[in-house]
């Protein structure tokens, strides 16, 4: 059965026959079709999301396609309307630090189901760091820093210094697609060097991450 309304109870019974006789009509059923179209992910109220989150719905079949809102405006007065026929989607175009709201509905040629209800996630803020550790020894004059991986940016920004106000930073841009850098000049035995990373997409930038320090040398016994 297709192209049923939605929210709409249906009745329906059976009988049986052949050429010369039928059954009487079996007792009568009914049941429901849904309204609205249950989310997956991102969970409610998710943070941290990377800027290419992938938005995903229960599929609801014998839709032809789905109708939805994603916007960072909780009552989605702003244009923010889109299609698709699969039950997932890629954002595209959002800013760090952005609280999105998003609702979705089914449709087919006959019907629309209502929204479903309101979720929101955060993209995210900031970068995490991976190493070296917060404050420890690094036995290398070339060591490599290294943060957790972000998709969905153009890349990276990072700045070392041995001043943790980083007034005369060293620079660095990153690919996107890399999560460490090796320095290639040589640092200086017993000093110790404040870092910190953003990410960058389309003019946008994260804050800066925590600031990290490690000292080039041997940790005192």
């Amino acid at each position: 059965i297709s192209l049923m309304h939605f929210d709409t109870t249906y009745f329906w019974r059976v009988r049986a026959r052949h050429d010369a006789d039928e059954s009487m009509w079996s007792e009568t059923w009914s049941y429901m079709t849904t309204d609205q179209v249950v989310h997956e992910s991102p969970d409610d109220g998710a943070t941290g999301q990377m800027l290419d989150v992938t938005i995903e719905w229960d599929d609801m079949r014998g839709s032809y396609e789905y109708i939805y809102e994603l916007c960072d405006d909780p009552s989605f007065n702003t244009p923010c309307i889109f299609f698709t026929d699969e039950n997932s989607v890629t954002a595209m175009g959002l800013l760090f630090g952005t609280t999105y709201y998003w609702r979705v509905k089914a449709a087919h040629t006959e019907d629309t189901t209502s929204w479903s209800e309101m979720w929101s996630f955060e993209t995210m803020n900031s970068v995490n760091l991976v190493s070296p550790g917060n404050g420890s020894y690094v036995d290398d004059y070339f060591p490599t820093l290294s943060w957790q991986e972000a998709t969905g940016i153009a890349g990276f920004q990072l700045q070392y210094d041995t001043d943790q106000n980083f007034t005369e930073p060293t620079e660095e841009m990153i690919d996107g697609d890399k999560y460490s850098h090796k320095i290639l000049f040589s640092l200086q035995l017993d000093q110790t060097y404040f870092w910190r990373v953003r990410a960058y997409e389309n003019g946008d930038t994260t804050n800066w991450s925590p600031t990290w320090s490690f000292t080039i040398g041997v940790e005192p016994q």
